[in-house]
């Protein structure tokens, strides 16, 4: 009986280490606030943050109603791009998360102006690329007749 009580307390000496390493973070997060650029800084609700890491993989979210965005990633090196139609894209610096890491980024961004913002609120962002194309080639085409008319006289 001695013996078991001698092995006893060593086995279970040897698990608690184990298992108290098995909990040790694997992870880190990245988490912050967009708002725009103007005085009041308003929250900006729907921006998809897209952290991309020195190896190439991507993690995405989108800004809540308060413009709040939290992203856990693995340890590495990331670079956050933000974009959401009738906003200029932004890129930030680069964020190196560490294991158990809860890093802070916030962002603002400015609201874009003139014709391609105007495109994107009367159409979704996916139509008013194509028809911008489509408006080019007809320009385009029309300015290529013109000077084949010219040549021929």
């Amino acid at each position: 009986m001695k013996q078991f009580s001698l092995i006893l307390p060593l086995y279970v000496l040897s698990v608690i280490p184990m298992a108290a390493f098995a909990q040790a973070p694997t992870t880190g997060t990245i988490r912050g606030n967009i708002v725009d650029t103007s005085e009041a800084q308003l929250p900006i609700e729907g921006v998809q943050v897209v952290a991309v890491s020195t190896r190439g993989s991507e993690y995405e979210a989108t800004t809540d109603s308060n413009g709040d965005y939290t992203l856990i990633l693995t340890p590495d090196r990331y670079l956050l791009c933000i974009y959401k139609a009738g906003y200029v894209d932004r890129v930030s610096k680069p964020v190196t998360v560490v294991a158990g890491g809860d890093h802070y980024v916030p962002l603002k961004m400015t609201k874009r102006a003139g014709l391609l913002s105007l495109l994107e609120r009367q159409f979704n962002s996916a139509v008013w690329p194509f028809l911008l194309c489509v408006g080019s080639a007809f320009v385009l085409g029309y300015f290529i007749g013109r000077a084949g008319r010219r040549s021929d006289h």
